[in-house]
C-alpha cells in the first residue's frame, strides 16, 4: 500500500537526515548558527518582533559570508516562517523563495528533500493566504514530491533540517 504524502511539514522534518551527503561548511556557519540558535529561543518564547530580528540577521549574515546553502536556505526559510507569524505576508513569501533560489543555485544542495519540502510548503501556505491560490498549488505541487521522498521509508531518531 502507498504511503501518503504529508500534509505537514512537521512530519517530513522528523525524520532521519538520509536523503543526500553532508553539506559544506562554511566560514561563516557558527555565527549564523549561534544566531538562529537565539531567534528560535525568541520565537518559541512568542518574542516575534525579537526573533524576526535575529532571523534577519542571520540571513543577512548569511547572504554576505561563506556559508553552507542549507544553513543560508535554514536562515531565510526561518525568516519566511517568522514573517508569516507576524502577517508580514510578502516579507515571508520572498524569504521563501529566496532559500529555494539557493537551494536551486547550489545544484546537489545537501539535505535537499528536506530543505525543499519545507520551503515549498511554507510558500504555498503563505500563497494561499495571500489569496494567490494558483501559485499556492503550484508550490505545494513541487514540494511533495520532496516530502514524499523524504518521509518514505526512513526510521531511526527525530532529526531536523531546521
Amino acid at each position: 500500500m502507498p504511503r501518503s504524502i504529508p500534509t505537514s511539514t512537521a512530519s517530513v522534518l522528523k525524520q532521519p537526515d538520509l536523503c543526500v551527503n553532508a553539506p559544506a561548511v562554511g566560514a561563516g556557519d557558527s555565527w549564523v548558527e549561534q544566531q538562529l540558535a537565539q531567534a528560535e529561543h525568541h520565537f518559541g518564547q512568542g518574542h516575534l518582533p525579537a526573533a524576526q530580528h535575529a532571523f534577519r540577521q542571520a540571513l543577512d549574515r548569511a547572504r554576505s559570508q561563506d556559508v553552507s546553502p542549507l544553513l543560508h536556505a535554514r536562515a531565510a526559510g526561518r525568516a519566511g516562517a517568522c514573517a508569516a507569524r507576524l502577517g508580514r505576508l510578502d516579507e515571508a513569501t520572498r524569504h521563501y523563495e529566496h532559500g529555494l533560489a539557493v537551494l536551486e543555485a547550489a545544484g546537489e544542495a545537501p539535505v535537499d528533500c528536506y530543505a525543499r519540502a519545507d520551503l515549498g510548503l511554507g510558500l504555498s501556505r503563505v500563497l494561499s493566504q495571500r489569496g494567490e491560490t494558483g501559485p499556492a498549488a503550484n508550490a505545494r505541487r513541487q514540494a511533495l514530491p520532496e516530502a514524499e521522498a523524504a518521509e518514505s521509508g526512513y526510521g531511526g531518531p527525530d532529526v531536523r533540517w531546521m
